[in-house]
């Protein structure tokens, strides 16, 4: 079983390093990759700190914790759930760089707005906010990779900038969860929502995203 386990790790690494190689290379989807990365930190926020930010920021007059928590969840939810609808039905006849911009810019402000308010209404409506313009980057991102990776080599691009991504929403989630300790968890995720709209202009400013 060891030389198959070792000719099996050796495989996979080897196929990562392609992947690694495919993307560096196409400057179109690794500047993609390193916009997204810090553009979804503020996920990697909003995920660990949730419930927290429902028991501690929130007022609790309008929606009571946990009911609170519950109903921004599943704004969200509903958000992914028509992001995904409207950019099917219309995303095609649009440039894939600026709705990745219009994503990472609109889902940047409704997480600041998120962060900062103590209103449960205003923290529900930012967050289905969120959920749509969530998949308002994410599905362009994707079928920018399918046209851009040859047959073949999809797994091992996409795996790869999974990691990358991935890696740092994790990140983003074990710092912000030691940081609610100390610093309210509304502040560190309106922080995180300061630096998905830089994000924004960042990719605004990289021909390679914007024209695409």
């Amino acid at each position: 079983a060891g030389p198959r386990v070792a000719g099996a790790i050796a495989s996979f690494v080897e196929e990562m390093r392609e992947g690694w190689h495919f993307l560096r290379g196409e400057v179109a989807l690794f500047q993609n990759t390193l916009v997204s990365v810090m553009a979804q930190l503020s996920i990697g926020a909003t995920l660990a700190l949730m419930v927290v930010y429902a028991e501690r920021t929130l007022s609790g007059e309008r929606i009571p914790y946990p009911e609170s928590y519950a109903v921004i969840e599943a704004a969200i939810g509903v958000g992914n759930l028509v992001g995904g609808f409207v950019v099917g039905a219309i995303g095609a006849r649009l440039r894939k760089g600026w709705l990745v911009i219009s994503g990472f810019a609109v889902m940047g402000v409704a997480t600041i707005v998120l962060g900062l308010t103590s209103n449960e209404f205003l923290a529900v409506g930012a967050a289905m906010v969120i959920g749509v313009f969530n998949l308002v980057y994410v599905i362009p991102s994707q079928t920018l990779f399918a046209e851009r990776t040859p047959e073949g080599m999809m797994g091992r691009v996409v795996a790869i900038r999974s990691s990358i991504v991935m890696g740092a929403l994790t990140g983003a989630m074990a710092i912000s969860s030691g940081l609610a300790d100390h610093v309210d968890a509304g502040l560190i995720i309106a922080s995180t929502g300061v630096l998905t709209v830089i994000s924004a202009g960042i990719a605004a400013m990289l021909p390679a995203v914007r024209d695409v």
